[in-house]
């Protein structure tokens, strides 16, 4: 081979090597991008699931609320039934107290006509 010959095939082989070493380089670059896109997947994934965790408890927590909102109306209710049906037993006692009165005062002013027809009687 000749020096001229040689020079050139030389030259070749470093352009071949620099060609492949540069597409070694590329295929590094887009196994960084691959690996750099598959951590934000599992990120984003991570976060959909916990964003899905906050609304399953979030909608435990409306039932719960919807719950002892159901409860707290039935309180009510039976609280407005008991106050209805004290006040029936006030105005009933109120009734008697008044009959008993009315009773009394009778009473008392038979005996204070008696008196009066027992003084009479008297010399």
């Amino acid at each position: 081979m000749t020096r001229k010959t040689f020079a050139v095939a030389a030259l070749l082989s470093m352009m071949a090597a620099a060609t492949v070493s540069a597409q070694g380089a590329k295929a590094d670059s887009g196994k960084k991008k691959a690996t750099a896109g598959a951590k934000m997947d599992a990120k984003a994934d991570a976060k959909m699931e916990k964003g899905m965790k906050m609304e399953k408890a979030g909608a435990k927590m409306d039932a719960k609320a919807d719950k002892m909102g159901k409860a707290g109306a039935k309180m009510d209710a039976k609280a407005d039934k008991m106050t209805k049906k004290g006040e029936k037993m006030e105005k009933a006692g109120a009734k008697m107290d008044a009959k008993a009165d009315a009773k009394m005062e009778k009473a008392a002013a038979k005996k204070g006509g008696m008196k009066k027809d027992a003084d009479a009687k008297k010399p």
